[in-house]
């Protein structure tokens, strides 16, 4: 099975459209999808998607702010009467809180939990907050779990500061390898001061659950998708609403 995380640069607006081809990419060869920084109840990604047999979940949330769409491919779905969401953890801090979607699903008579995050971006101590509260969370998760997401942060930064217990949990990342030049080895493109820079931010951490294949896509940026003249190792994120963050992949291996 194939699942991918991907943000597609909604920035918190309820006034735009995704674009076409981010449900094209995903009806072509995805099982399960995770979008971060989905922002608004777009009609047309959410039909094209339950037409294409996914089932759809999203934080119904009326303010503005940036949520997670989960959507699984009928198919795999063993039983859907079984299926259960979770749209919020247990925190009395809510502002320390990163976005956050839950459920728990049966797939081929197996109990999987897929959690949908992105620790909203911010000074250190504040990202460190939202990392405890989805840490916190995850330990009481209990079996095969596959938390996908934008954490806005390296992997070994989460490695020497977040040790989840119990510790059978591992993160994938595709790692630098060769420099910046293979278009796989950066999943975010930022500005600083008017300097671009290259970041691997968005991760996989899963218990009782291997990947593989885990891998950067950037072939949606071209200029039939909207992009002119850009290329994957430009600044994308002026763009509202078109993707500016590379797709996050993996093949699930129960």
């Amino acid at each position: 099975m194939k699942i991918i995380e991907w943000n597609i640069n909604g920035r918190s607006n309820t006034n735009y459209e995704v674009p076409k081809f981010v449900s094209q990419t995903i009806i072509k060869d995805v099982d399960i999808v995770i979008l971060t920084e989905f922002s608004s109840v777009d009609d047309g990604l959410i039909e094209s998607l339950k037409e294409s047999n996914y089932t759809i979940f999203y934080n119904k949330i009326r303010k503005e702010k940036n949520k997670i769409l989960i959507g699984v491919k009928n198919e795999i779905i063993s039983h859907s009467n079984s299926i259960k969401v979770i749209e919020a953890m247990n925190n009395p801090h809510g502002n320390e809180e990163p976005n956050f979607l839950e459920i728990e699903v049966e797939i081929n008579n197996k109990k999987i939990t897929i959690v949908g995050s992105r620790i909203r971006d911010g000074k250190e101590l504040f990202k460190k907050e939202q990392f405890n509260t989805l840490k916190n969370h995850l330990e009481k998760i209990e079996g095969a779990t596959v938390c996908a997401g934008d954490f806005n942060v390296w992997s070994s930064y989460i490695m020497r500061t977040w040790r989840l217990k119990p510790d059978n949990y591992q993160f994938y990342t595709p790692w630098y390898s060769g420099g910046f030049k293979n278009p796989d080895t950066w999943s975010h493109v930022g500005k600083s001061r008017h300097k671009v820079y290259k970041s691997l931010i968005d991760h996989f951490i899963t218990r009782d659950i291997e990947l593989d294949n885990v891998s950067y896509i950037w072939d949606f940026v071209n200029e039939e998708n909207g992009y002119g003249a850009l290329q994957p190792e430009d600044y994308k994120s002026d763009l509202k609403g078109y993707p500016d963050h590379a797709i996050l992949q993996a093949n699930i291996k129960l």
